[in-house]
């Protein structure tokens, strides 16, 4: 048996949690140990109370207020968090640093956690990285800029350098060798990469990551079902805070064909308003993996879960990002051919573009393609335990 961590950091939504919560579970089903230190506990009742394992709260750095300026790339984002100073950023690597001497960990995994990589560097343990491929850098390469359409490469190049610049004196208090590029943190014994390289927009520089396909498992709950079994069948995941959500729903509305929608936290008012024979609105998560395989289209913001899930299950994709990440996720659906962006705004022009893509011969072959291709993978959080597996028993027939 193994003890193992998992780290998790920074970041939003519930993507981070559901991957973290599979993994725990097939770990801890094969007899590991595990511990999870994660950057919200607020939700953690609806993915870890099933699974025996120790939860702590991470070393956070307080945001104050909301930046003017967007950020350029994920140096950027992490002067926001500690970094704009080494005594900050040494203070939060002091607090992991603690946590790990105190586990005493078989092994790392790290989730959107540069700080904990940061504070693991001098640890000769086996480390992991697992993600959705926005927070995943590949090792000696530059930032990637995560908003081309507005930021100067140079507004990249100056957050990258003074990351570097306050990581790199607690990288060599530590006796190892200076930084070049914040990616060099994720020198790792094995990068997951919980999607598809259809759907990765760092995929060019991916060198030695593996694409495992969506990690994370189908809610363990009610199951949604269709309200009838005629027409064709349109699924959409959507925020309940979404800005045109009643507009997206006007579109659905409009199509004629039978729909589900889960919207976890959509208003009452809402629901009554717009469920029918034909459209079933489900206020709170559900099992939706049976019914993803039978749809024609699936409608959702770009987050990385529910893409890689269309993609799996064949189905093609109408994207409504809310933020960059999902943009850039959305874009690269939409130059793979599985997707394509589309605009909440209007009703008119959505319905359009909904009627459109439901009747696309090029989109839908082109769905059934990728999800052939990836038909016989193994199970995601299955791949990823073995690899370890593998990894941790080859390092002990040599210790």
């Amino acid at each position: 048996m193994s003890k193992l961590v998992f780290c998790w950091e920074l970041g939003g939504e519930l993507g981070h949690l559901a991957t973290l919560s599979e993994l725990a579970r097939e770990f801890v089903s094969h007899n590991h140990q595990v511990t999870v230190i994660l950057k919200d506990l607020s939700k953690v009742p609806f993915f870890f109370t099933d699974i025996p394992v120790t939860v702590l709260q991470a070393p956070l750095w307080p945001v104050k207020g909301k930046s003017a300026k967007p950020s350029s790339c994920i140096a950027d984002i992490l002067l926001k968090r500690g970094y704009e100073s080494v005594e900050g950023l040494a203070t939060l690597v002091s607090a992991w640093q603690t946590l790990f001497r105190l586990i005493q960990a078989d092994a790392l995994f790290f989730d959107f956690a540069p700080t904990a990589m940061l504070a693991s560097r001098s640890l000769s343990i086996p480390k992991f990285t697992v993600g959705a491929g926005f927070s995943e850098l590949s090792p000696g390469q530059p930032n990637p800029n995560i908003r081309p359409e507005t930021a100067d490469y140079s507004q990249v190049y100056e957050a990258e350098s003074k990351v570097v610049a306050n990581m790199n004196p607690l990288v060599q208090a530590m006796g190892l060798s200076p930084l070049s590029f914040l990616s060099d943190l994720f020198q790792a014994d094995g990068a997951f990469i919980a999607s598809y390289s259809e759907l990765d927009f760092q995929a060019a520089h991916r060198q030695h990551a593996l694409y495992c396909g969506p990690v994370a498992g189908d809610f363990r709950g009610e199951v949604a079902a269709w309200p009838q079994e005629t027409g064709k069948k349109v699924i959409a995941y959507l925020k309940p805070f979404y800005q045109h959500l009643e507009n997206v729903l006007d579109g659905i509305q409009g199509l004629g064909e039978t729909a589900l929608v889960i919207c976890p936290g959509i208003a009452a008012d809402l629901i009554s308003q717009y469920q029918s024979d034909v459209l079933r609105i489900y206020p709170y998560p559900v099992a939706l993996d049976q019914a993803l395989s039978e749809a024609d289209l699936s409608i959702c913001h770009g987050g990385m879960g529910m893409l890689a899930k269309s993609v799996k299950a064949g189905v093609p994709i109408a994207c409504l990002p809310t933020q960059q990440e999902q943009f850039l996720n959305s874009r690269t659906a939409s130059e793979s051919g599985v997707g394509e962006i589309v605009d909440g705004e209007n009703v008119d022009a959505l319905i359009g573009s909904l009627q459109r893509l439901l009747a696309s011969e090029a989109l839908q072959s082109r769905a059934r393609e990728s999800a052939s291709k990836y038909a016989e993978q193994q199970r995601g959080a299955e791949l990823i335990r073995q690899r370890v597996e593998a990894l941790l028993a080859q390092r002990g027939r040599k210790s």
